[in-house]
């Protein structure tokens, strides 16, 4: 997750998912905002758009007939 690029461990570099780390930040800090004007309402569940990052670890699929 994160689009991490991480050809320092694997010899390929790995397909990711990608999301916007500035949106991430502006939800927690409402989140975080809520929590301290008290007006949080306990657990809370947050979907980001993503967007897969296809990289030379992941390879066509193929149709067998």
């Amino acid at each position: 997750f994160d689009n991490i690029q991480s050809e320092y461990v694997f010899p390929e570099p790995l397909t990711s998912v990608s999301t916007s780390n500035v949106t991430m930040a502006q939800k927690a800090a409402e989140m975080v905002t809520q929590k301290i004007k008290g007006s949080e309402d306990g657990p809370t569940s947050i979907v980001l758009d993503t967007s897969l990052v296809v990289r030379d670890s992941s390879a066509e699929v193929r149709k067998f007939d």
